[in-house]
């Protein structure tokens, strides 16, 4: 007994190994997610009833072989009427089941893409900066397809192959079992052969498909920058890039191709040893009498069948590798963490709450930490300048306080309660963030109304008068219905953040996040938006990271940042006696 209970964890571990070969476990995972549907069980059932039909007709001509054999006809027109049915069932279950795993694969799709599209929307900042944007779109998209194919094709082969094997066999020894054995004895060397495949092509495959993944990042990249290419006379030097990464993706997909083509060719040659031995030891069994002439060319044409259906393992297996590469992919991307969902606090927030940061830390992947044990006091009602040199924290403090990235260490506090990452939603329903968000490939209007979709076209001129971004709009010969391009291309940089600053002001929330606001403008635009700024948002609390000296003049205290700390708090008054750094900063700009 103690042995038994110790072998059978080894036992359910080799079982489960062999079933990951077959279908690794993030393939049934997605099979799992999608579901069963009604078209796929019958779509199913239609292909098995098809490999009915197949296996009928080996049976029915080797009947009218054994009465011609006897020299009598009577049953010729039954067979032909039978193998007439059989075929019309083999072809009406096939077309019938094609179509409807079809659909089922084609709605599984939908599905996939919609958990993804979720996922990447609701995913913290951190999925972005550990995987390139052209791959997360290649997995939402690309990825999808070789899943599809696979809950179309492949469980349609599957299912083919396993009724015609199934039904093949049980009349194969219901007839001779001694030569079924005989029969089938090399298709056991067929699926070790199958299993060594699947291993081996499976790595092969995820690898080819992720350098397809990085070939497409590359692209992406020279689309988005192909303005600085040109003008920085790059082109042969982005070619020889992309030609390396192609040249990689040529010996990945070779490399799949040599196993398929290795694994291939012996699973179709091992059916032909099963058609030999049937035809050696059948023909012996018929010259001696032990099988009738009949029953010979049933077993026969069983064998062919046979040879078929080991032929097909070879493309299905290809398809489960292709299938089970996107799927952890996927996979990868469903599992990804968010930073808060819809949680929240049991008491309802005031209007316009105190936020507070305490000893806050954010690690940077790769690089020194982001944000370094951080202390802040944001009243509210305050403007707060947050200044430093580049990378220096500041940006990533406005992304912990619009509740898009949940810190490594510390806490934040939001009216006085701790928030843990499940209450970073509230966050984000309390601030609107203006300054380096793209805009949309929509409307100027749709784009200020973004955040406030059912705004009226007087709330949205409004905002954009406070923004001044009106001037902007009364240049273009649409005015508010002109379309702003992909990534808003067809504003210039300057226009694009006084639209995103109107977007951000529509919203009215208590909590403005500014990411300098003014920095793609002359410095005559840039004091008129931050006019704009000091009289349209009165009575909200501003966290403003800017780098021009002018908007300090909005601050109530001006927060200096270096390398992820804070070094200084105050004034300007304050900081110039107080802080070195600050000061050296003021002394440039003045001279500036």
């Amino acid at each position: 007994m103690a042995d038994t209970a110790t072998d059978s964890p080894d036992s359910s571990a080799r079982v489960k190994a062999a079933v990951d070969v077959v279908v690794p476990s993030d393939l049934r995972r997605i099979v799992k997610i999608v579901g069963l549907r009604w078209d796929f069980v019958l779509g199913t059932l239609l292909v098995l009833l098809s490999a009915f039909g197949l296996v009928a007709s080996p049976w029915l001509i080797g009947k009218a072989v054994n009465d011609l054999q006897q020299g009598s006809t009577e049953s010729l027109l039954e067979v032909a009427l039978g193998v007439s049915g059989a075929g019309l069932l083999t072809a009406l279950g096939s077309g019938g089941g094609t179509w409807l795993m079809g659909r089922y694969s084609v709605n599984a799709g939908i599905t996939i893409r919609e958990l993804l599209y979720d996922r990447l929307l609701r995913a913290s900042l951190d999925l972005y900066q550990t995987i390139p944007p052209a791959q997360l779109v290649a997995r939402a998209t690309a990825d999808v397809e070789p899943i599809k194919f696979f809950l179309s094709a492949a469980v349609s082969l599957v299912a083919q192959a396993a009724g015609t094997l199934g039904f093949a066999i049980v009349v194969m020894l219901f007839m001779d079992a001694e030569l079924a054995v005989i029969a089938l004895a090399p298709f056991v060397v067929a699926v070790l052969v199958q299993l060594s495949y699947g291993n081996r092509t499976r790595a092969a495959t995820q690898d080819a498909e992720q350098l397809r993944s990085e070939v497409a990042g590359k692209t992406a990249d020279s689309v988005r920058g192909a303005k600085l290419v040109m003008s920085l006379g790059r082109e042969a030097e982005q070619k020889e890039l992309f030609d390396r990464s192609v040249e990689a993706l040529f010996f990945g997909w070779l490399r799949v191709g040599k196993l398929d083509a290795v694994y291939g060719s012996l699973l179709t040659a091992i059916p032909y040893v099963s058609l030999a031995l049937v035809l050696a030891v059948g023909g012996r069994a018929v010259i001696d009498g032990q099988i009738s002439l009949g029953e010979f060319v049933t077993f026969y044409g069983y064998g062919g069948m046979l040879a078929g259906a080991a032929s097909q393992l070879g493309y299905m297996t290809y398809l489960t590798a292709s299938a089970a590469g996107s799927a952890t992919r996927i996979v990868e991307l469903l599992d990804h963490p968010d930073d808060g969902g819809a949680a929240q606090l049991p008491e309802p927030m005031p209007d316009g709450p105190d936020l507070r940061l305490r000893d806050v830390s954010l690690a940077r992947q790769g690089a020194q930490a982001a944000l370094d044990g951080v202390s802040l006091d944001v009243s509210s009602g305050e403007t707060v300048a947050l200044v430093g040199a580049t990378d220096a924290g500041m940006q990533t403090l406005l992304e912990l306080a619009g509740g898009l990235r949940a810190p490594d260490g510390g806490e934040i506090e939001l009216a006085g309660r701790p928030l843990d990452r499940g209450h970073l939603a509230l966050l984000r329903g309390l601030s609107a963030p203006a300054g380096q968000d793209p805009l949309f490939a929509m409307s100027i209007a749709e784009n200020i109304a973004y955040g406030r979709p059912d705004a009226s076209q007087a709330d949205v001129e409004t905002a954009a008068r406070v923004a001044h971004a009106e001037e902007v709009v009364q240049r273009l010969p649409a005015g508010y219905d002109t379309q702003v391009g992909e990534e808003g291309g067809q504003l210039s940089g300057g226009e694009r953040q006084r639209v995103a600053l109107a977007r951000a002001l529509l919203v009215k929330r208590p909590i403005l996040l500014l990411d300098n606001v003014t920095s793609a403008l002359d410095p005559e635009a840039a004091n008129e938006v931050l006019e704009g700024l000091a009289s349209g948002t009165t009575g909200a609390t501003r966290l403003m990271a800017t780098f021009r000296p002018s908007a300090l003049t909005l601050a109530d205290r001006i927060v200096i940042f270096d390398a992820g700390r804070v070094i200084g708090v105050g004034t300007h008054e304050e900081l110039v006696e107080s802080c070195p750094p600050y000061r050296d900063m003021v002394a440039l700009w003045e001279y500036e």
